[in-house]
């Protein structure tokens, strides 16, 4: 699977003006070094709810991730 996502990404990245770039959760999760996370940290968007737990992510179904974070 992770091969047809690949050549997905890069079929799409010939025809858009606006480059899609896969990250995994660890590369998400990096982006927000130094500062706080808002619970429930990186999950993915459409399991996101702020003051929520996050739950194990099943990697299987992840479209994309997110967070909210703010300076300490």
């Amino acid at each position: 699977q992770a091969a047809s996502v690949s050549e997905g990404s890069r079929q799409y990245n010939q025809r858009s003006a606006v480059a899609l770039n896969l990250r995994t959760r660890a590369d998400v999760t990096a982006m927000f070094a130094g500062l706080e996370l808002v619970p429930p940290g990186v999950d993915q968007l459409d399991r996101w709810q702020a003051g929520q737990p996050a739950p194990d992510p099943d990697p299987s179904g992840v479209t994309a991730y997110g967070a909210l974070a703010r300076k300490p």
